[in-house]
């Protein structure tokens, strides 16, 4: 699996402003992968946005999961 998900992913550089659904397309559709089809099931969209969260600079990842939880957090407990 990794040697097909490599040439999808391995082009991409942090902070580029490129179509994050270009690359991601692809691996979101794939059953094999994914186990569904995450645009048909309402969740493509969503991955895109994280992961365009996450590619833009270093400690990217850990700001938009901690974003993330905050925001979940007020969401289900209405804080």
């Amino acid at each position: 699996m990794l040697d097909q998900l490599k040439p999808l992913v391995s082009n991409h550089e942090k902070g580029s402003k490129e179509d994050i659904h270009k690359h991601l397309e692809t691996i979101s559709k794939n059953l094999k992968i994914i186990g569904n089809n995450l645009y048909s099931i309402g969740l493509g969209s969503k991955v895109e946005n994280y992961v365009s969260k996450m590619i833009t600079k270093t400690g990217a990842v850990s700001q938009a999961i901690k974003q993330t939880v905050e925001e979940n957090r007020k969401n289900i407990y209405n804080v």
